[in-house]
């Protein structure tokens, strides 16, 4: 799916990075329109009144990440609303369309169509600088919502993945005290050899009472009922993995805990980094 100059490309939904990755395709020259962006009122861009006719008049659609919840695009700016089977209905097979972690609902109707897209959520680099944003996120989240300082704060970092890895190294530096847990064991040893207090994911009951902050980056329930009853009420939860979230979330605000469910945190807090991060990925990948 090569994207050149002379393409008319619409973009579609999306958060604070997605309008940044308009900015840049303009800047650099492209020929842009978008859909689900009408407070941008960047001259020169067309806002489309209908996702139909921004389908119709452009032969690239730049979709965002993620692309869609269920059978509702991701249209978080917008007043509008695009649904996911009714945009899928109006692609021509000629139609470029890239765009960023589509969920099962839009693989099925895709495969079903037999629809071709490009998912630059799948670039491992876009992964590992993605992951980079989250961390730094992340930490400002921290800072944000504690008023005691890191360097005194107990932390546990809840999965040694792509984000695990790099906020782990950047705590690292504020505090020598961090807890990391993994499921595997030559995670465990990577995290001892790194400098941090490694454990099991299955042993964080020993110690989850003491902390001060809990990240979690796990796609998975890995703090059970059980061991939110552990926590302390002063504790603040950072849960970073996609919905439904490492925990049950509506058990722990009703224990009076502070938790946040901080998705998208690249559009939040560094969209100028994440547009141009989407930007390079697909230059890259086309």
């Amino acid at each position: 799916m090569i994207i050149e100059k002379t393409d008319k490309i619409m973009i579609l939904g999306g958060d604070e990075r997605i309008e940044e990755l308009i900015k840049l395709y303009q800047r650099e020259g492209y020929r842009i329109s978008t859909y689900g962006h009408e407070n941008l009122q960047l001259e020169g861009v067309k806002e489309y009144e209908t996702i139909k006719e921004g389908i119709q008049e452009n032969n690239t659609i730049i979709g965002p990440i993620p692309f869609n919840w269920g059978d509702k695009i991701n249209m978080k700016l917008s007043g509008k609303a695009a649904f996911t089977e009714s945009f899928i209905n109006l692609l021509d097979p000629d139609k470029k369309l890239i765009l960023g972690a589509p969920d099962s609902y839009f693989i099925d109707l895709a495969q079903k169509k037999k629809l071709a897209y490009l998912d630059y959520n799948k670039d491992e680099c876009f992964q590992i600088f993605n992951a980079a944003a989250t961390a730094e996120g992340a930490i400002s989240v921290i800072i944000n919502e504690r008023n005691t300082t890191i360097y005194k704060s107990s932390i546990l970092v809840i999965g040694y993945g792509r984000i695990g890895k790099v906020l782990a190294g950047h705590l690292k530096a504020f505090n020598p005290e961090l807890y990391v847990a993994a499921r595997k064991n030559t995670d465990v040893a990577w995290i001892d050899l790194n400098g941090y207090k490694g454990l099991k994911t299955d042993e964080i009951d020993k110690i989850i009472g003491d902390m001060d902050i809990i990240i979690n980056t796990v796609p998975a329930l890995i703090i059970p009922n059980m061991l939110v009853d552990a926590v302390k009420e002063d504790a603040l939860i950072i849960d970073l993995a996609s919905k439904p979230g490492g925990l049950d979330h509506s058990y722990a605000i009703g224990k009076g805990i502070k938790i946040i469910h901080a998705l998208g945190l690249p559009g939040k807090i560094s969209p100028k980094s994440a547009a141009k991060i989407i930007f390079d990925t697909i230059f890259i990948l086309h």
